[in-house]
């Protein structure tokens, strides 16, 4: 038995040896496993980052080109590890970056110049120094909710940080948008990632990760499709290179948050994964440190193009609104917002509480904000929502009910009210010595011919002849010409009518114009149907 163990163990070695591949198969899933239990566990470790002056110096020179350092990397709960050749530059935008003498932000590449090196299964991290964001916390947030609404992101912790002895406090430690990253979310970690600063999308778009196989005809299939300009057929081109579902989830995640920085806001803190496992392009979110401070702020962000194209239209907007009510269902319920911001909040006092007894208060108050900035976008959401109006959503056999019908009097001694005419709903006008009363309702309606149909019974009206009086229906500011008078069964009333604009909003009106009489209109009947 011994020795078939080891001829076992011997064939085990040749065939890592011999296949690369097998071993770094089984590794990629041991650095999987150990990266999620990192992020789920939130740990927080102690980073001391040794830099040597020639590094320094080559830093002050080229702030974005990668030196050596030494990481020493202390967290509770785990044995202290040395990293050493670990690939380090400065990282930030306009808003954010800071040289070495301040508080820099890092981007830290373990595997740069010491192959297969990681940092808890991880490649690369970046270490934000949060200048936008006192609070800690928007970053995680943000994510947060991303990855509820089913958007791949990188997850994040936190991180205390020493360089060269100085110590800069607690940072935003955040996942690289590295291999361990996308085989996590997407499966398949062979494409290329590409990057924007403050730009739109471009075949010029820079590739940070697997470069080597960066198809910028991609790009350029994406900007063509969206340069189609008929309408009909853009969507369709746009369905077969961009995952289009996701990104109205997207947009929508961005306008939920307030993510002002974003792609559909300013065309900027964005990433395009060129996902060969679906054939398509997905947009991903990144910098969101200045989410949730404008409360007021708007719910359709058209500023980036694509974001653009694809609410526009009548039938987009409808779809994108529904999107956007749905996912505020979902990820953006209050409570769960700030079970997100009190998880990582508490994950962060242990470090801040190092720091200082300041410090850790000063978080407290900043949370206790960010809750309350939570609560009133939500809040705002909710009334915009409310307050744009939706084009009427048609079944498969071009029907929609039409329903919230408002009564109106506008003379004479009338009576309305809804009854029921043996099992039958009904709305009913009755009327009683000169008088014109109706039911009405509005919808938002795209260009086309409609007809609005229902059913409708006559009990004694007395009418003059000609059209519009008596019992019918018609929309405001159309002429009616079906009429019911005197004494009449059920009937089946329509009326024919054209939208020419690309959306219009309509009133249907169901009335009475009689001097007696009674009309009693069918009030499930009472629908519009396409021509």
């Amino acid at each position: 038995m011994f020795h078939n163990a080891m001829i076992s163990a011997c064939l085990i070695i040749v065939l890592l040896v011999c296949c690369p591949a097998l071993a770094a198969k089984g590794d990629k899933k041991g650095q999987l496993e150990e990266a999620s239990a990192f992020f789920a566990e939130g740990l927080v470790p102690r980073f001391r980052i040794e830099l040597a002056q020639s590094e320094m110096d080559e830093l002050r020179r080229n702030a974005r080109e990668y030196v050596r350092c030494t990481v020493r990397e202390s967290t509770p709960g785990r044995p202290d590890k040395v990293y050493a050749n670990v690939g380090i530059h400065l990282k930030g935008g306009a808003g954010s970056f800071r040289g070495l003498e301040a508080n820099p932000a890092l981007t830290l590449n373990f595997n740069k110049f010491t192959r297969g090196q990681r940092f808890r299964g991880l490649e690369k991290i970046h270490l934000n120094n949060s200048v936008q964001d006192a609070s800690l916390l928007n970053e995680h947030v943000g994510r947060s909710i991303f990855r509820d609404a089913g958007i791949p992101t990188p997850r994040g912790s936190h991180a205390r940080v020493w360089l060269n002895g100085k110590d800069l406090g607690v940072y935003v430690l955040l996942e690289g948008f590295d291999d361990v990253f996308l085989k996590t979310f997407f499966g398949d970690d062979s494409g290329p990632v590409y990057e924007s600063q403050i730009q739109e999308i471009s075949p010029n778009l820079a590739a940070k990760t697997n470069e080597k196989v960066a198809n910028r005809e991609r790009l350029k299939e994406l900007i063509d499709a969206a340069r189609e300009n008929d309408p009909i057929k853009r969507r369709e081109r746009l369905d077969k290179i961009l995952d289009v579902d996701r990104f109205l989830t997207f947009i929508a995640v961005e306008a939920l948050i307030a993510h002002w920085d974003g792609y559909a806001g300013n065309r900027n803190n964005y990433r395009i994964y060129d996902d060969p496992a679906s054939g398509k392009l997905v947009f991903l979110p990144h910098g969101m440190d200045q989410i949730f401070a404008q409360p007021n702020f708007p719910i359709i962000l058209q500023t980036g193009w694509l974001a653009r194209l694809l609410t526009e239209s009548p039938e987009d907007r409808a779809q994108y609104l529904d999107r956007l009510a749905e996912l505020r269902a979902k990820v953006m319920d209050p409570d769960r917002v700030v079970a997100h911001i009190d998880r990582f909040s508490q994950q962060a006092m242990p470090a801040l509480a190092e720091v200082s007894h300041r410090a850790a208060q000063y978080h407290k108050e900043l949370a206790e904000n960010l809750r309350r900035q939570v609560r009133e976008r939500v809040k705002n959401v909710d009334q915009q929502i409310a307050a744009i109006p939706r084009p009427l959503r048609f079944s498969a056999e071009g029907t929609a009910a039409l329903g919230q019908w408002q009564p109106r009097v506008e003379g004479g001694n009338t009576k309305t009210e809804r009854v029921k005419d043996g099992d039958i709903p009904c709305l009913y006008i009755g009327a009683d010595g000169g008088s014109s009363a109706s039911w009405r309702t509005t919808a938002l309606l795209t260009r086309g011919r409609y007809v609005l149909e229902g059913r409708v019974r006559t009990a004694g009206v007395v009418a003059p002849d000609g059209p519009g009086t008596g019992a019918g229906l018609r929309i405001s500011g159309g002429q009616r010409v079906n009429r019911l008078a005197g004494d009449s069964q059920w009937q089946n009333l329509e009326h024919e009518f054209e939208v020419a604009e690309p959306t219009r909003e309509v009133m249907f009106v169901c009335e009475l114009k009689a001097t007696a009489g009674q009309a009693w209109f069918d009030e499930g009947s009472l629908r519009l149907r396409k021509r």
